[in-house]
């Protein structure tokens, strides 16, 4: 039933996971899609403003200099216009109109019989800034032109005329290509409401103006003298069209990333089942070794306990290293019956040199469900009643995790149980985790284990070594006994020692190896003690 449970989350996951790979392809297109949409309308519209403001300085500024510089009365006055004409490739004609409403005089030449204007194509002579008409058809020139007319004071006005099309013209850049088919473009004109120059299809019913057609995403802005507004606009259902098209390329690629998803996954739940069955087999034919990795005086370089690191004899795969069981056995239960098997295999192999060392000692991790919970109920009974085994030979290393979240619970209980009876709690990996350093004052630790992150950085990263040297200057304030892990180096070791670090461990001094190993290493390293020496 637990087994059930604990693969039924795995499926159930299994399954939220194959579903992210489509959802995440889904989403990211179409936000994408909007998102360059959106863009493309915002930089044709801004680019559009650059276009109407370029034309209306332009205009200004010459129609500015012909009232200023051009004396209708002067016989080479036509010649002028032309040449403003000329100079000026947006405009296709300049006119002059006189106080009365009627063109007297064009770039091409003074006209013999003046042509009166009406009012409604003539500028409000009341109003001396540049005023926009049209587009309109005028008697010369017969086809629509935007007219952008000055009024001049007594004197009537001036104009030129100007093809629409050149606001909506490629000029490097298509604005069509930027909206889409379906999108517009317009410029209109805010005092009179007129479209000045169009691409597309503009929303029937409802100007754009209001930016607030549902069916469009828009983009309004207005000229610099406030006489037109630039609006553009994308249909949202071209830009639906688009996404669905590129679901047809996206789903492809998602479906087979979820598939690959599943069948990993699938594939790591059934090795994870089989290394499950395997794991239940292994313990009870005996398949586990201990293997034993020396503690050390830095400064005399003799061993004074060791760290017992348990392996899984594989009879197919070989020796296999924690990392690949432990987590299966803490996700079943079994690390309650490896815990107990390790410390009783320990204490029964260590016998004979406990004998011989009086001051050997054996370190041995603790799993955190081991902790929390109450199966080091039995070990501690049998540490109890163990006459050949003296619990105060036994350190039990716990990781920061446990005191700050268990503070206070059946954890802290159940390491003060074993504290009790003389064992002594070492903080694993001190300084890489939650750094509880305010549980450490009120939880009883005996030893600190630095960890091999900051021994690596010594004399290499600076910052990291005046952590560590704050790590250690911690633990001698708090007089708990200090153990430095993965020393590789004598540069590490003398480091540590001159800091006031009393013992470590690492591939300097020794590698794990199994008990005979270790036995015969530890009497090669320092004379015998303990019961022969008494003797």
């Amino acid at each position: 039933m637990r087994r059930f449970k604990v693969y039924g989350k795995f499926l159930l996951g299994l399954f939220c996971i194959s579903l992210i790979p489509p959802a995440a392809f889904t989403s990211v297109t179409y936000y994408y899609d909007l998102s360059r949409e959106k863009n493309s309308l915002i930089t044709a519209v801004a680019r559009g403003e650059k276009r109407i403001n370029a034309l209306l300085s332009s205009a200004e500024a010459t129609l500015s200099d012909v009232a200023k510089y051009v004396d209708p009365t002067d016989p080479e006055a036509s010649d002028l216009l032309q040449r403003e004409v000329y100079n000026e490739p947006l405009f296709r004609e300049i006119g002059i109109i006189d106080g009365n409403g009627y063109l007297t005089m064009t770039n091409l030449g003074k006209l013999d019989s003046p042509i009166f204007i009406e009012p409604e194509r003539r500028a409000n002579l009341n109003d001396e800034n540049l005023q926009i008409l049209g587009p309109l058809k005028t008697s010369l020139m017969q086809e629509k032109s935007l007219i952008l007319t000055l009024p001049v004071v007594e004197r009537g006005e001036i104009n030129v005329l100007v093809d629409p099309s050149i606001l909506t013209a490629d000029w490097g850049s298509s604005i069509q290509e930027d909206l889409g088919p379906e999108g517009y473009f317009a410029y209109i004109n805010q005092k009179t409401g007129e479209i000045l120059s169009s691409l597309g299809e503009l929303p029937s019913q409802q100007l754009p103006l209001t930016n607030r057609n549902a069916s469009f995403i828009q983009s309004v802005v207005t000229s610099q003298n406030a006489q037109v507004l630039v609006v553009g606009g994308i249909s949202k259902a071209s830009i639906l069209r688009q996404w669905r098209d590129q679901l047809l390329i996206v789903i492809p690629i998602s479906s087979f990333c979820s598939a690959l998803t599943i069948f990993l996954a699938l594939r790591l739940m059934k090795q994870s089942m089989a290394l499950d069955h395997e794991l239940r087999i292994g313990l009870k034919n005996q398949e586990f070794i201990v293997h034993y990795q020396p503690i050390v005086n830095l400064k005399t370089g003799q061993y004074v306990g060791a760290e017992a690191l348990i392996r899984w004899h594989h009879p197919q795969q070989g020796i296999l290293s924690p990392n690949m069981f432990i987590p299966i056995a803490e996700r079943t239960g079994l690390i309650t019956l490896i815990g107990e098997w390790l410390i009783k295999t320990t204490s029964q192999e260590l016998s004979n040199l406990f004998q011989e060392f009086s001051d050997l000692y054996i370190s041995v991790n603790l799993s955190p469900i081991q902790v929390r919970s109450r199966s080091l109920d039995k070990v501690i009974l049998w540490l109890r009643d163990n006459v050949f085994f003296s619990p105060a030979r036994c350190v039990f290393e716990i990781t920061e995790a446990v005191i700050v979240h268990n503070y206070g619970t059946t954890s802290s209980d159940t390491l003060a149980r074993l504290r009790q009876l003389g064992a002594r709690i070492s903080l694993d990996d001190f300084g890489t985790g939650y750094s509880g350093l305010n549980y450490l004052h009120q939880f009883e630790v005996d030893q600190i284990k630095i960890d091999r992150f900051y021994v690596a950085a010594i004399n290499r990263d600076p910052l990291i070594t005046h952590i560590l040297e704050t790590l250690i200057d911690l633990g001698q304030k708090l007089d708990v006994t200090l153990v430095a892990e993965g020393i590789e180096t004598e540069e590490q070791r003398k480091f540590l020692s001159e800091r006031g670090v009393e013992y470590g461990q690492g591939w300097l001094f020794a590698r794990p190896t199994p008990i005979g190993e270790f036995e015969a290493a530890i009497h090669r390293n320092q004379p015998q003690q303990g019961s022969k020496t008494e003797s």
